[in-house]
Order: C-alpha cells, then sequence, then structure tokens
C-alpha cells in the first residue's frame, strides 16, 4: 500500500514554513521556510493605520485609501507568495493532500487566494499560528487531523 504522503502549511505575516509528513513516517521534515522579508514587495517596517492630513474648514484634505491598510496589503502580498510556494511544492508531485494553519486574517486571504487545482486536496485548514512553534512541538497539533 502506497504512503499517504501530506504538505502542511504553516502561515503568517511573518512567513511560512512548509513541512511534509509520510504516514509511514514519525514526524514531520522540513521543506522550506521564508521569512516576509525575503519578499521585497512584503517587507512592511510599520504598523499603522491610514493617516488624513486636513487644513482649515473647507481647505484640501489629503488623505489615504481607509480600506485597506499598509499591513493588510502585506498580508495580501504574503498570502501570494505562500500559495505560490504551496502550488510550485504540490506541482513537483507525490503529495495527496494538504493542511494549512494560519491566524484568522491570514486564512481568510489564503482560503480566498488558493488555486481551484488546490482546493479539492485540501484535508483541513486550522485557525492557528504555528509559524515559530518547534518542529518536533508540532505534531500534537495535527493529531485529530492525521498522524504524523
Amino acid at each position: 500500500m502506497k504512503p499517504i504522503c501530506t504538505l502542511v502549511m504553516l502561515a503568517s505575516d511573518g512567513g511560512y514554513r512548509l513541512l511534509s509528513s509520510t504516514a509511514l513516517e514519525s514526524g514531520l521534515t522540513e521543506v522550506e521556510t521564508r521569512l516576509a522579508d525575503d519578499f521585497p514587495d512584503v517587507a512592511v517596517s510599520f504598523d499603522d493605520r491610514p493617516g488624513r492630513g486636513e487644513t482649515r474648514p473647507g481647505g484640501a484634505h489629503h488623505g489615504y485609501d481607509a480600506r485597506a491598510t499598509a499591513q493588510e496589503k502585506a498580508r495580501h502580498r504574503m498570502a501570494h507568495h505562500i500559495m505560490a510556494a504551496l502550488q510550485q511544492t504540490w506541482d513537483k508531485g507525490g503529495y495527496d493532500r494538504f493542511i494549512l494553519s494560519a491566524p484568522d486574517k491570514m486564512l481568510a486571504v489564503l482560503r480566498h487566494d488558493m488555486p481551484a487545482a488546490l482546493a479539492p486536496h485540501q484535508l483541513a485548514d486550522m485557525d492557528k499560528d504555528l509559524v515559530k512553534i518547534p518542529i518536533h512541538d508540532l505534531p500534537s497539533h495535527f493529531s485529530d487531523l492525521v498522524r504524523v
């Protein structure tokens, strides 16, 4: 019987870790790790709300798009890189399913940006930020989903 190979994508605004697990192995193996700082279009060195400048009543108004902060824009760009990495690794072959784990805001963006070809292979997604968890502590987080 062929072992079931699972990709595990741990993502956050600050980066991602891509891991793999084979049902016959114990634990997870690191495939790729990247930080947001590795992508020049993502790195945001501030966490500020959009500003608004105003002069006397009736004067000129200078504002920024209040619908998206710099952090939200960076999150969307990071999600694009995350999905590209997942798709690229998936396309190499050898995987049967994948799990996605990210904090709620990033998870929502990743769900929205997921390529249609990947969606049927998703086993589960989790609203957890596991990027900084040591690799030997990760299997317990997925014990309800799959034996890793």
